[in-house]
């Protein structure tokens, strides 16, 4: 078991730090829609969002991005929000980001993305 599930089963959260939630597609250089094995999309949290997305086109951020990255394929930093790490688990949990990335979906859900918007304006 890893230490993100014992930590979870445990009632352990993560840090309610602000910071931003985001939403990464992977593309073709010619800007068609490109896959990294079953993934098409990274969900990351970051309190300083330029400097970690410096990072993962340097192929110095998360495993997935850094293998999207050796394949020549293209970053694109598709849908952000504010939030904690605790909503980037929530969308993470959610599944199917497809659904909620505008560049993939002619009309994209809002979902989890909404509801967490919605939670920081009251």
């Amino acid at each position: 078991m890893s230490i993100g599930a014992r930590n979870y089963r445990a009632g352990k959260r993560h840090s309610t730090r602000a910071g931003t939630v985001y939403l990464v597609c992977f593309r073709n250089p010619d800007g068609s829609k490109a896959w990294v094995g079953h993934a098409g999309h990274y969900v990351g949290w970051s309190r300083f969002l330029s400097q970690r997305k410096v990072r993962h086109e340097a192929g110095h951020g998360a495993r997935l991005t850094s293998v999207a990255v050796s394949l020549g394929l293209v970053l694109e930093l598709a849908r952000t929000m504010p939030g904690s790490k605790n909503d980037e688990y929530r969308v993470k949990c959610s599944g199917g980001q497809t659904r909620y990335c505008p560049l993939c979906s002619p009309s994209p859900s809002r979902g989890v993305w909404g509801a967490a918007i919605a939670r920081t304006r009251s």
